[in-house]
């Protein structure tokens, strides 16, 4: 009986490489006073109406020199804030978008103090979602094209800038700021791994048997299987030994003259 045989590999994808970064300074500013609204602990978004009256608005910056993931290599990258209760003289906590920014100009917190001028934004990056009963846990935003540009050096990096989607329909949220170990604002990178290339088998035939080979190089962990059909079941197929560089194991053809193989990394 001839066998018919197919070749079969599963792919695996490695475990990513993930850097959490925090900010180097990172700070609010409000309308009102022109200036920082002096509660280091917390970064506060506002927005008061026309005009802005008393809205806020929020810088943050992280400092990318010493990222080891290259810019072409970077997957994801998340800015990660905490949302806390705002500050009981502004309200109870209002949900709403964020509009994530990119900040055009250096900025310091003191020295000349922190103005309301001193938010130059551009190039929108993301909306950062705040839903309602959101106090006391995490919210993302994806801003790997801003990342991206960073770490490659196509941009000047002076952080995010951050303030309400629509400063004509109230918000009020407020974030944990740097102050606040482990609850300071983040920025999770992951870099991108490309599928892990699985060894090649080679197959050959005589009479009702098979005879299966694979590289013993960049072969560990995985077994091989076999089965009458492509949805199975499998069987692992025991006994292969090396020779010359290769893990070698022949096998009889099944009942049915049609035999399917793979290596499988459970």
């Amino acid at each position: 009986m001839r066998a018919a045989i197919l070749m079969l590999a599963c792919s695996l994808t490695a475990a990513a490489e993930t850097v959490t970064l925090g900010p180097t300074k990172d700070s609010d500013i409000y309308s009102y006073t022109d200036r920082a609204t002096g509660t280091i602990t917390t970064l506060g978004i506002n927005s008061s109406g026309v005009g802005s009256p008393h809205s806020q608005r929020a810088l943050i910056q992280f400092n990318l020199a010493g990222l080891a993931i290259p810019a072409a290599e970077i997957g994801t990258a998340k800015l990660r804030l905490f949302v806390v209760p705002p500050d009981p003289s502004f309200g109870d906590l209002v949900p709403g978008n964020i509009q994530i920014l990119r900040q055009t100009a250096a900025w310091t917190i003191t020295n000349p103090t922190l103005r309301w001028n001193h938010f130059v934004a551009a190039d929108p990056v993301g909306l950062l979602a705040v839903p309602a009963g959101s106090s006391g846990s995490w919210v993302e935003v994806e801003v790997k094209p801003l990342v991206v540009a960073w770490a490659a050096g196509s941009v000047a990096n002076y952080g995010f800038a951050l303030q309400a989607e629509s400063e004509t329909t109230a918000l009020n949220v407020t974030f944990a700021s740097m102050e606040v170990t482990g609850y300071g604002p983040q920025l999770v990178i992951t870099r991108a791994e490309a599928p892990v290339v699985p060894p090649v088998l080679a197959l050959t035939s005589s009479g009702a048997s098979v005879h299966v080979r694979w590289p013993v190089s960049g072969s560990t962990g995985w077994v091989l299987e076999t089965a009458g059909s492509p949805s199975g079941p499998w069987t692992q197929v025991n006994g292969a030994v090396q020779s010359s560089g290769n893990w070698e194991v022949s096998a009889a053809a099944n009942a049915s003259g049609r035999g399917f193989f793979r290596l499988s990394k459970p």
